[in-house]
C-alpha cells in the first residue's frame, strides 16, 4: 500500500490547530454546511480512528476484518487534492469500513457530495458507500460489484443498476434530498463526463440521514484494486430563479384526455430546461410520494415565454411536450401537487385541492373550493396575476378559463348561467360565476331555452324542473361534486331538455308528501357516480317518464322506516349499468305504486357487467326478503334478472318470498359475514350462470326421510353445478334438516393458527340418524391439506376440542388446481354438529414455514409453527439428494417450546457440519407428537457456494464465528441449557422465538 510518511515538521506546525479543532468540534450542530478532504492537516500522520480534518462531522471510526486496511495515499487516485486521498484496501475475504457521523441529521433540501475512485474489483467483491440513519441502517447505498457492468444503487425503490458504466478514473456523486421520502441522484464519470440522473425512494422506516459509511469488501490484492474517496461536502443549495408553474388543468369532463401543465420563464434571459424535472406528487395517500417524474428536454425557453407539457397534444392547444400516458396524466386528489425541480432542488411548487405535505406547498395550498372538478372543459387553475409568484398557492391561483401557451386571464365567463347555494337572486346575476343564482329554478328561468345552466354542488330544497336546455354540474360555486334535490323532472316542449348527473352523487330526498321521484321526458345522462333515492315509509318513489332512463350506480335507502323505488312505470324500465345498492330500509317497490301484485312489478333491467348489491346489514334471524329487485320466474335479460349479485356488509338475504327460479346471468358473490338462505327446498331455486364465490355462508333447509338431498348446491340454467355444499343420504328419517356451509374460512371454534380445509359445515337434523355424507370443498380452499388423507372432524363443544366421529369409512376425491367439486365422502356417520376437514387432528402442530439459506460459511435452517398443542419436538435431517437424507443433525430431540400451546414459535438451526462448496444440500424436518406419531416435512434445498463475509442488501459485515444466537419472547425462556448442549455436540446454533399473536 502507498501511505503518506510521517512528517514531524508538518505535525508540529498543525498541532495547535488540531487541538483547537478537537475542542471546538462538540460545539458544531448543523448538518449543513459540512466538508472535509484528505489533504487536511488532520491526516498528516495517516488516516486513523478519531481523525477529523473537516467541519460539521464527527471523527472517523475505522474498522477492518481480515486482510484490509486504511491509508492516506495518491498512487492511482484520480480525485486527489494536494496529492492526498483516503484509501482503503481489502483482499482474501477482508473488509475495510469507515464510518462518520454528521453533527446533526441531514434535512430536506440539502445536498450531499462525495468523490469516489475505485480500481479493479474482483468477482465477489464490492466497494462503495452508504448514507445511513441513526440506527446504522442504509437509507441509500451506492456501490460497484465485481463482475458487474454498471454501478448499483439500493434504497427504498429496490436494488438496481444506475446505468452508469464502470470507470477506474473517478466519479462525482451528488445526492439531493428533495422530500422526506425521495432523493435525486446525479453520478458523473470524471473521465468523459458521462452522467446519470434519477429520483428514487429513501429506504427504511427512519429515512433521516445521520452518518456515512465507506466500505471496501474484498476488492482484490495490489494497488490496482485500491479504493479512494475524497471531498465530502454537505451544502444547502439555492434554487435557481426564473421558472414558475403557471397553469394546471388536471380534470376534464369524462375521460381526462386534455390535461396539461404550463411553465413560464419570468426572467429576462433564456433558460435551458435540460436539468429540470416536473414532479407529480400524490398528496393524499402518501404525502410526499412522486407518482410521476417528467424529465424536461434540452430546450431553451425564451424570456417571458411559456412551455406546455400535456398528455395528448391533439387535445391541448400550444402543447410543446407530449408525454405519456395520454389519459389520467395528473391526479385529482385532495390534495395533490406539481413541483418544478432543478437537479432535485425544488424551484417552484403548487399544491392543489388543499395543502400537501412539506415541501410541496407554498404557504397554503389551493383551496378545495377552486378544485378543477372536470365538469367544464374550459376551466382550470391559473396563476393570477400571470407569472407572479408570491409563494402562497391559494393567493396565486384561481379557477378560471384555461389559456395553454398564452397569458392567463382572470375570467370565469365560459358558460351561460350559474347556480350556487351561496348565490344571489338579484337580476341578471345568473350569467356570472362570481354572482350566481341561489335556486335552480331561477337559473332555469334566467338561462332560457337551449342554454346551459351550471349548478354548483350542494343541497337545494326544491323540486327541480327543466323545460329545455341543459343542466350541468359546476363545482366553482362550492359544494363539491354532489347535488341534492327533492325531485327531478326533465320536461320537453319544442326542444328536449337534457340533464347530466354530477360526477359525485345526485341525491333525491323527498320529505313529507313530496316523493323523491325522477321523471324523464327528455335526456338523462349518467356517466358515473351515483343516484341516491332517500325516503321514508309510505313515501315510495318512481322512475317515470316517456323516455327510458339509464343509470350507472343507484342506491336506495330509508331515513326512517322502509322506503321503495319503482323502476318500471308500466311502459318503460330503468336500466342499471353499474351497481344497484339496496341499503338499510330500502327496497325495489312493486304494487305500492299501482302495479299488479306480482314479483316483477317495479323491477329494473340490468346491463351487462352490472351488479345487484345487498348492503342492508340484515342479520340471519331477520334476513332481507329478496323480491322485485331480483325477480322470481324471470329469465335471460328480462326485468329483474341481475347480471351479478353481491351480498355485502354482513347482510343476510332470504329466498322465501314468491316461489320460483331466481336467476342471474353472471356471478354470485357472498362476502365474509354475509349469508344467503336458500329457504326450504321446493320454495325457490337459485341459479347462477357465472362463478359462485362463497366467502360467507349458504344455508338451506330440507326434509331428508330415507332419501338424499344436496344442500347448498347451486346450479346454472342448464343444470350444471356451480357450487357444491353437503350431500346427505340416509335410510332413516332425519326429518327437517338445516345445513350451513361457511365458505373459504376457518371454523369459528378452531384454535389460533390451526390448519384445516378452509370450509366449515354445520348440520342440524330433525332426528339423528346414521348417514352417508359427502362434504365438498374447492381447491382454493385446500389450505395446504392433503386430499388423500383428509378426515372429518367434529367439534366437541368446548374450547378447541375436535375429534373424529365414528364412521365406517372414507371415499376421497382427487383435488387439482381449479377444481370446484373436491370431496370427502364419509359413510356410517351420525350427523349433528359443526364439522371440518383436515389431514391431521386440528389440535396437532401446524407448520407455517420451513426454509434453508446460506449465511456466510454455514447454512441456516428456519421453521415456524402456528401452534404446538400436542407437539413433543423435532428431528432435523440433511442429505445431498432429494431422494432421501443421509445424516441426522441433532443428537437429541429438539424440544417443543410450547407443548399444549395454541401459539407458535420460530426455530433456527445453523448447520456448520462438513459443508462442501458446490454441493446442493436438502433438509427434512420431522415432528413428533405426544402420541408418538411422526410427521415429515420437506425437503427444502440450498446451493452451498463460496462463503461471503458481507451481505450487500444490508451492506454489513460480520466475521463467520460459530456463535450461538438465542432469543425468545416467551417468559422465562432464557433458561434452556439443553440448547447449549445440542449446539456444542453438533457444531450448530439454534435460536427460538415465540410468535406474537
Amino acid at each position: 500500500m502507498i501511505t503518506k510518511s510521517n512528517n514531524l515538521i508538518r505535525l508540529a506546525r498543525h498541532a495547535l490547530l488540531i487541538l483547537a479543532l478537537a475542542l471546538l468540534a462538540p460545539l458544531a450542530s448543523a448538518a449543513a454546511p459540512a466538508n472535509d478532504n484528505a489533504s487536511n492537516s488532520a491526516y498528516d500522520s495517516g488516516w486513523a480512528n478519531g481523525s477529523n480534518g473537516g467541519t460539521g462531522m464527527g471523527g472517523w471510526t475505522l474498522s477492518t476484518s481480515g486482510a484490509a486496511g486504511h491509508f492516506i495515499g495518491n498512487s492511482g487516485c484520480d480525485i486527489a487534492i494536494d496529492s492526498d486521498c483516503w484509501g482503503m484496501y481489502a483482499n482474501s475475504g477482508g473488509l475495510a469500513d469507515a464510518v462518520r457521523t454528521f453533527n446533526s441529521a441531514m434535512n430536506v433540501g440539502e445536498v450531499f457530495t462525495i468523490y469516489m475512485d475505485n480500481g479493479s474489483i474482483q468477482t465477489g467483491g464490492s466497494v462503495g458507500f452508504g448514507l445511513r440513519n441513526s440506527s446504522s441502517q442504509n437509507v441509500l447505498e451506492f456501490y460497484f460489484s465485481g463482475g458487474a457492468s454498471n454501478y448499483t444503487v439500493a434504497d427504498g425503490t429496490g436494488t438496481g443498476s444506475t446505468g452508469l458504466a464502470y470507470t477506474d478514473q473517478g466519479l462525482e456523486t451528488v445526492f439531493t434530498f428533495t422530500s422526506p421520502t425521495f432523493y435525486h441522484m446525479q453520478a458523473t464519470r470524471l473521465t468523459d463526463s458521462a452522467s446519470v440522473r434519477m429520483y428514487r425512494k429513501l429506504g427504511q422506516t427512519d429515512k433521516t440521514v445521520a452518518n456515512l459509511r465507506l466500505f471496501n469488501f474484498e476488492a482484490g490484492s495490489g494497488d490496482a484494486h485500491n479504493l479512494y474517496f475524497n471531498s465530502i461536502a454537505v451544502s444547502q443549495p439555492t434554487a435557481p430563479s426564473g421558472l414558475v408553474v403557471n397553469e394546471i388543468d388536471y380534470d376534464n369532463p369524462g375521460t381526462d384526455d386534455a390535461e396539461f401543465i404550463e411553465i413560464k420563464n419570468t426572467s429576462g434571459a433564456s433558460i435551458n430546461l435540460d436539468d429540470y424535472d416536473l414532479l407529480l406528487i400524490n398528496g393524499v395517500s402518501s404525502g410526499t410520494d412522486f407518482y410521476r417524474v417528467i424529465d424536461l428536454p434540452s430546450v431553451s425557453l425564451a424570456a417571458g415565454d411559456y412551455y406546455v407539457v400535456c398528455g395528448q397534444s391533439a387535445n391541448v392547444p400550444n402543447c410543446d411536450h407530449d408525454v405519456t400516458p395520454d389519459t389520467e396524466l395528473i391526479q385529482n386528489g385532495e390534495p395533490d401537487a406539481v413541483a418544478l425541480a432543478h437537479k432535485g432542488v425544488i424551484v417552484d411548487t403548487v399544491s392543489y385541492g388543499g395543502s400537501s405535505a412539506s415541501p410541496f406547498t407554498e404557504n397554503t395550498g389551493v383551496s378545495t373550493s377552486k378544485n378543477d372538478h372536470g365538469d367544464n372543459a374550459f376551466v382550470g387553475l391559473s396563476r393570477i396575476v400571470d407569472g407572479v409568484d408570491s409563494n402562497h398557492n391559494d393567493n396565486d391561483f384561481q379557477r378560471v378559463c384555461i389559456t395553454p401557451g398564452l397569458a392567463n386571464v382572470n375570467s370565469t365567463a365560459c358558460a351561460n348561467a350559474y347556480v350556487a347555494t351561496g348565490g344571489s337572486d338579484s337580476a341578471n346575476n345568473c350569467a356570472s360565476s362570481t354572482a350566481p343564482c341561489l335556486t335552480v329554478a331561477r337559473g332555469v328561468g334566467r338561462a332560457g331555452k337551449n342554454d346551459t345552466i351550471n349548478v354548483a354542488g350542494g343541497a337545494y330544497a326544491e323540486q327541480v324542473s327543466l323545460d329545455d336546455g341543459a343542466l350541468l354540474h359546476w363545482s366553482g360555486g362550492g359544494g363539491g361534486n354532489d347535488w341534492q334535490f327533492q325531485s327531478l323532472t326533465i320536461k320537453t316542449t319544442s326542444n328536449s331538455g337534457a340533464v347530466t348527473a354530477p360526477p359525485g352523487t345526485l341525491t333525491l330526498a323527498g320529505t313529507g308528501s313530496i316523493k323523491p321521484s325522477l321523471t324523464n321526458n327528455g335526456t338523462f345522462t349518467h356517466n358515473g357516480g351515483t343516484v341516491a333515492f332517500v325516503g321514508q315509509s309510505n313515501n315510495n318513489a318512481v322512475v317515470a317518464g316517456n323516455n327510458a332512463t339509464t343509470f350507472y350506480n343507484v342506491s336506495i335507502s330509508a331515513n326512517s322506516g322502509v322506503f321503495g323505488v319503482d323502476m318500471y312505470n308500466g311502459t318503460v324500465s330503468a336500466t342499471i349499468n353499474g351497481t344497484l345498492t339496496i341499503n338499510s330500509g330500502g327496497f325495489v317497490a312493486h304494487a305500492e305504486n299501482g302495479g299488479s301484485n306480482i314479483a316483477t312489478d317495479g323491477s329494473p333491467l340490468y346491463g351487462n357487467g352490472s351488479t345487484l348489491r345487498y348492503n342492508t346489514g340484515n342479520s340471519e334471524n331477520d334476513d332481507f326478503d329478496a323480491f322485485a329487485e331480483w325477480a322470481a320466474g324471470q329469465t335471460s335479460t328480462a326485468r329483474g334478472v341481475p347480471d351479478n349479485v353481491l351480498l355485502a356488509n354482513n347482510t343476510w338475504v332470504g329466498m322465501r318470498q314468491n316461489a320460483g327460479v331466481r336467476e342471474m346471468r353472471g356471478n354470485l358473490t357472498i362476502d365474509a359475514g354475509s349469508g344467503l338462505d336458500l329457504g326450504v327446498s321446493g320454495s325457490s331455486t337459485t341459479k347462477a350462470n357465472g362463478v359462485v364465490t362463497n366467502n360467507g355462508t349458504i344455508k338451506q333447509t330440507a326434509t331428508v326421510n330415507a332419501s338424499s338431498f344436496h344442500f347448498a348446491n347451486i346450479k346454472d340454467t342448464s343444470s350444471s353445478d356451480k357450487y357444491y355444499g353437503v350431500l346427505i343420504n340416509t335410510a332413516g328419517n332425519m326429518g327437517q334438516t338445516t345445513v350451513w356451509v361457511d365458505g373459504n374460512q376457518n371454523c369459528p371454534n378452531l384454535g389460533a393458527g390451526v390448519s384445516q380445509v378452509k370450509r366449515c359445515y354445520r348440520v342440524t337434523p330433525g332426528s339423528a340418524q346414521s348417514a352417508t355424507a359427502t362434504f365438498y370443498y374447492r381447491y382454493n380452499e385446500l389450505n395446504g391439506q392433503t386430499p388423500s388423507t383428509l378426515k372429518l372432524w367434529k367439534y366437541q363443544g368446548s374450547g378447541v376440542s375436535w375429534a373424529e366421529p365414528t364412521n365406517s369409512g372414507y371415499v376421497r376425491s382427487a383435488c387439482n388446481s381449479g377444481d370446484n367439486n373436491c370431496s370427502v365422502e364419509v359413510s356410517g356417520v351420525t350427523l349433528g354438529s359443526t364439522y371440518l376437514l383436515a389431514s391431521l387432528n386440528p389440535t396437532a402442530i401446524t407448520l407455517a414455514e420451513f426454509s434453508a439459506q446460506q449465511v456466510g460459511d454455514h447454512v441456516r435452517v428456519s421453521w415456524e409453527t402456528v401452534s404446538e398443542i400436542d407437539n413433543r419436538g423435532f428431528n432435523l435431517y440433511r442429505g445431498t439428494s432429494p431422494a432421501g437424507w443421509d445424516r441426522q443433525l441433532n443428537s437429541a430431540l429438539i424440544p417443543s417450546q410450547g407443548q399444549g400451546s395454541p401459539s407458535g414459535f420460530t426455530y433456527t438451526w445453523d448447520d456448520h457440519a462438513d459443508l462442501v462448496v458446490g454441493t446442493t444440500y436438502y433438509y427434512w424436518l420431522e415432528d413428533l407428537d405426544l402420541s408418538g406419531a411422526l410427521t415429515m416435512h420437506g425437503p427444502v434445498s440450498v446451493d452451498f457456494s463460496v462463503p461471503t463475509a458481507v451481505t450487500l442488501s444490508g451492506v454489513s459485515a460480520s466475521p463467520g464465528l460459530d456463535t450461538l444466537r438465542y432469543s425468545t419472547h416467551a417468559a422465562g425462556a432464557a433458561a434452556l441449557p439443553w440448547l447449549w448442549v445440542v449446539a456444542a455436540a453438533t457444531g450448530a446454533a439454534l435460536g427460538v422465538r415465540r410468535m406474537r399473536r
